[in-house]
């Protein structure tokens, strides 16, 4: 038996509508812990993963371990039929290849003129039919990262569509003390600098780069304006960067866990 509950149902929503742009299917992994998923995009050039943590739940039970293949798309339409301050539960049985959801909002509105409380509820259920996928966890080799900045999601979204109307591709270059962010293609080119503010009285705005060793890599913008969706979940972003090895785009979803998103970096012409 599974059975995970969030009064907050939204936070489901967004995580789900965050990725749904990037994959077609993935593994819900379940256990004593919690929730994970790991997948590439259909097309192999990125993956995402996510965990959150038992703790996170409202309320939480699985009795064993078990992994459920579910289609990602089908599952965001079905969460659009929740309202943003529903309370969510998923279920499924034993030996099932259904996910259950259940929707529940409950209002309370007040008649003036009778002088009475009235509450209102609505209770919504849908399933969802798994599917099989291999069960195999794709392994994300441990990195020591050179490169970190750390900055408020919005400013993050912000330069990537700025970087999006120009070119097709982003070349992001770590120096101690900044960040630039540049682009170019048909209409001309721009970039965008961002340096450290670590002494800002406010820490949800301040840009924190740590850089011990300089690089310069390009990345496919298409898929990065996707990995911006993760904003809706956490008002901070870090980028983890080294030579050679894929972007990391981490969102920490606060007293949950985290969302991230991986890139392989371009290989440019010898040429260019």
């Amino acid at each position: 038996m599974f059975e995970a509950k969030l009064n907050d149902g939204s936070i489901w929503k967004k995580l789900i509508d965050s990725i749904k742009d990037l994959l077609t299917e993935g593994m819900l992994e379940c256990g004593e812990n919690g929730i994970s998923l790991q997948a590439m995009d259909s097309s192999h050039v990125s993956l995402v993963s996510f965990n959150m943590s038992s703790n996170g739940f409202d309320t939480y039970r699985c009795d064993r371990e078990m992994c459920m293949g579910v289609t990602i798309a089908s599952m965001a339409k079905i969460l659009k039929c929740a309202s943003n301050d529903d309370k969510i539960k998923l279920q499924r049985e034993e030996n099932s290849n259904i996910l259950k959801f259940t929707f529940e909002n409950a209002s309370t509105r007040l008649y003036i003129i009778i002088s009475i409380f009235l509450a209102l509820e609505r209770v919504s259920h849908y399933e969802l039919k798994l599917i099989d996928l291999d069960t195999d966890r794709l392994a994300v080799p441990e990195t020591d990262y050179n490169s970190s900045i750390k900055l408020p999601s919005n400013e993050f979204t912000r330069v990537i569509r700025d970087m999006a109307s120009l070119g097709e591709s982003v070349i992001i270059e770590c120096s101690k003390g900044e960040v630039r962010f540049s682009s170019s293609g048909d209409i001309g080119k721009g970039q965008t600098i961002l340096r450290s503010t670590a002494s800002t009285d406010e820490p949800e705005s301040a840009i924190l780069i740590n850089v011990s060793e300089s690089l310069s890599m390009s990345f496919n913008l298409k898929y990065m304006t996707m990995f911006t969706k993760g904003a809706v979940l956490s008002n901070r972003v870090v980028l983890s960067m080294c030579v050679d090895v894929p972007i990391v785009i981490e969102y920490d979803i606060v007293d949950f866990g985290k969302l991230c998103y991986y890139l392989a970096p371009k290989i440019e012409d010898a040429e260019e």
